[in-house]
């Protein structure tokens, strides 16, 4: 008898592992998106919080969220400089737990999960937001949530047009030939005119950058764009400007969340561009047709930072589909084979 049998009689539970290759098996953009949908109209809880802890090559990240089923927790790693060593710059693993035993279940990958939540949520802001028809987008930023974003709003929308706004002219190079879809790239320090004419153009732009100053001039846009915020999760960073934000159709994922975190909202109401009511309504809201509706011609501005439910719906969805797939795949070295 080892010294595990004698303390634990009655056995310790192992969570299961899940490989990045063999998580890529069922976390497609679809199953995200729908996850997300489906959470959004039921009844779990849409309000967890983020718990940050600044260490010294950036940040660590605790996000923990429950539903009915579901215990989950997201520990992340946010490093500024991992970029410029070909590193992603938030990585981390997520652990879900059964609700009723908090038994351990599962631990997924959180880098490849974060890739895929975060656009998620964001096409389905996009297909109850964004004008119909074929889509003409521009996306700032050529890192994994610009591409993700490309891929998962093309669910939603047919997109007749991609233009990538990067600082690295070979970086968006690369991403735009990359793409399935028509695209085209500029570098963001040398757009001029050219930024203008693709924003006037844009039926849907999206942010996700790094940046802590706005990147985005709410001059340029059409009256009818969705503008899509997903860079910044810090009251002192922002991406968007005060005059994008002025009067628009604006949802957040969380009221409370939004006035804490968001720093686009927060910097622009310092400004004077927006008031403390500025919120027209948030993501569930939206989802179940309890929002006001938006006025023809307005602007629409959904603004993401994130939140453990995200991460919570498109784990326990993948870890379902997992299970009632074959089960050699949950336990699977080697992909989907």
């Amino acid at each position: 008898m080892t010294i595990i049998d004698s303390l634990f009689p009655d056995g310790v539970a192992t969570p299961t592992l899940i490989p990045a290759d063999t998580l890529a098996c069922v976390l497609t953009p679809r199953l995200a998106i729908d996850a997300i949908a489906t959470y959004l109209r039921g009844g779990d809880s849409v309000a967890s919080e983020r718990m940050v802890t600044p260490v010294a090559a950036g940040d660590m990240l605790l996000m923990p969220a429950e539903s009915s089923e579901w215990v989950g927790v997201k520990l992340a790693s946010v490093a500024p400089a991992n970029p410029s060593r070909a590193l992603p710059r938030i990585q981390g693993t997520y652990h879900l737990f059964d609700a009723a035993t908090l038994t351990p279940r599962a631990v997924f990958d959180a880098t490849m999960l974060t890739a895929l939540r975060t656009p998620a949520v964001s096409a389905v802001a996009a297909d109850l937001l964004a004008p119909p028809g074929p889509a003409h987008l521009v996306v700032f930023g050529t890192s994994v949530q610009a591409e993700a974003h490309v891929a998962c709003l093309a669910e939603v929308r047919d997109l007749a047009s991609v233009t990538l706004v990067g600082r690295d002219p070979g970086r968006a190079a690369a991403l735009a030939a990359r793409l399935e879809h028509p695209a085209s790239w500029l570098a963001a320090d040398d757009a001029g005119p050219h930024l203008r004419a693709a924003l006037e153009a844009a039926s849907i732009v999206a942010t996700c950058t790094s940046a802590s100053h706005p990147v985005v001039d709410g001059r340029w846009l059409a009256p009818d764009a969705l503008v899509i915020a997903i860079g910044s999760h810090s009251p002192d960073a922002r991406e968007l400007d005060g005059e994008t934000l002025r009067n628009a159709y604006l949802v957040v994922e969380n009221r409370e969340a939004a006035w804490r975190e968001y720093g686009d909202l927060i910097l622009a109401r310092a400004e004077g561009a927006i008031g403390g009511g500025a919120v027209t309504c948030d993501l569930r809201e939206l989802a179940r047709n309890e929002a006001p509706p938006k006025p023809p011609g307005r602007r629409a501005v959904f603004k993401s930072a994130g939140m453990g439910w995200e991460d919570l719906a498109v784990a326990s969805a993948a870890w379902t589909a997992l299970s009632d797939a074959d089960p050699s795949m949950v336990g699977c070295q080697g992909g989907c084979g």
